[in-house]
């Protein structure tokens, strides 16, 4: 699987910043989009399971 296009691999980093941005105005790890092993040991944060699906597509390589 690869992205369908720059603009949509730009989407994603620029959601991956977003995201990172908010954790660190919260106080927790900024490490959205880092799960590239499908392993995450903050099952409780509030993006979880977006950064999981996000982490994935981060991994892929962009032709």
């Amino acid at each position: 699987m690869t992205f369908k296009s720059e603009e949509e691999r730009e989407k994603i980093l620029a959601r991956i910043e977003q995201v990172r941005l908010a954790q660190r105005a919260e106080g927790s790890f900024d490490c959205f989009g880092t799960a590239a092993q499908g392993y995450c040991d903050q099952g409780g944060c509030l993006y979880h399971a977006e950064c999981m699906s996000v982490s994935a597509l981060a991994a892929l390589p962009f032709p």
